[in-house]
């Protein structure tokens, strides 16, 4: 991952680019094809540890992506209103 500012003199954008950004930006974009708020990637998952509040949504190939992500949702409803 790389940050900086780019761009000409004016305006200059800070911006953050490289694999792992273009596959959090991918699943970001998932969550409204899913109808979901929060969804983690396997790896999220993983480094959490055991959490039963974590529900797989099974593989997804993602534009950009060499291959297909395991996702997970949060609870069996929307995140909003499991995590209580």
């Amino acid at each position: 991952m790389l940050y900086g500012n780019v761009g000409a003199n004016r305006p200059l954008d800070f911006t953050v680019i490289g694999p792992a950004v273009n596959e959090v930006a991918r699943i970001e974009a998932l969550c409204g094809t899913l109808d979901r708020d929060v969804l983690v990637s396997a790896e999220f998952a993983e480094a959490l540890g055991e959490d039963r509040r974590l529900r797989s949504l099974g593989h997804h190939p993602l534009r950009g992506v060499p291959r297909a992500t395991r996702d997970f949702r949060a609870g069996d409803r929307r995140l909003g209103h499991d995590l209580h």
